[in-house]
């Protein structure tokens, strides 16, 4: 599960929020990479997010498309775009189901 890596960079309830839109448009990473920051832009706009996070989603997207998908090691996932030790444990929990603090 791909987009689980970007819950860690937004937060929770707003994440919650937009899923369901955000998977329908960009079901693969390499579906988000291809999306203009303008249009990621007026998707996060109704969660008053969009000039943080728009260009960060797309660079997010971008390597992970890049890597075949989400990498499941804390090393790799920390030196991903926007992520860091919090965002990197969620992911291996949720995404690789393993935890990720060491």
């Amino acid at each position: 599960m791909w987009w689980q890596s970007f819950s860690g960079i937004l937060p929770r309830r707003k994440w919650l929020e937009s899923t369901g839109e955000f998977l329908r448009r960009y079901p693969t990473p390499a579906a988000l990479a291809s999306a203009s920051v303008e249009e990621l832009r007026e998707l996060l706009k109704p969660l008053g997010i969009e000039n943080q996070r728009a260009l960060l989603f797309k660079r997010l997207a971008e390597k992970l498309a890049e890597l075949g998908g989400v990498p499941c090691d804390m090393g790799t996932l920390k030196r991903l775009p926007g992520v860091g030790d919090y965002a990197a444990s969620e992911v291996l929990l949720a995404a690789c189901g393993r935890p990720g603090r060491s």
